[in-house]
């Protein structure tokens, strides 16, 4: 067990007042895709949200197609100390499979400093291939840009997509 975080802040999610139903085009999508991107996000937020949803849990679950996931550049409040091998365990704990492909992050440029005042950093890569993902692709996906009064870090698109096709055509 690669898990490195001793007391998270959040250790689990619930719906409250009711758990949400699937919709039925999405659960008809995930059957027959021929790949599953799960992008950088949230991760308690949205990302496990979506995941724990009664039907599509079981949809990831029992699909055919590969899993490519993102990791985030940088850690906020909610996953203040997580490395790699954290957000993949958590993801393969509600997928209930492992992570085929994972792209992970090497930033190549500073962090602006509005990051450390907001208790957000670099995620450290402490991921290894194995039981929570098979393959494992290290490069910059990441540039800064200016966005909301304050220069941001974000996926670069264009690299991102250029290096799944990469790997997918590998």
């Amino acid at each position: 067990d690669q898990m490195t975080v001793d007391d998270p802040p959040i250790k689990d999610l619930t719906f409250l007042p009711n758990t949400p139903n699937p919709n039925p085009e999405a659960l008809e999508h995930i059957a027959n895709a021929d790949l599953i991107v799960i992008p950088p996000g949230t991760l308690w937020g949205s990302i496990l949200p979506i995941l724990a949803t009664p039907g599509v849990q079981e949809a990831l679950r029992y699909s055919k197609a590969p899993i490519a996931w993102f990791c985030n550049a940088v850690t906020t409040p909610e996953t203040h100390k997580y490395k790699t091998a954290d957000f993949a365990k958590r993801l393969v704990d509600y997928l209930g499979r492992p992570i085929d492909l994972a792209f992970i992050n090497k930033l190549n440029h500073t962090l602006p400093d509005t990051y450390a005042k907001e208790a957000q950093y670099p995620v450290e890569d402490n991921l290894k291939e194995g039981k929570l993902v098979t393959k494992i692709f290290r490069s910059s996906l990441t540039h800064l840009e200016y966005s909301g009064g304050k220069w941001v870090i974000r996926h670069n698109g264009e690299k991102s997509i250029q290096a799944l096709l990469k790997v997918i055509s590998l």
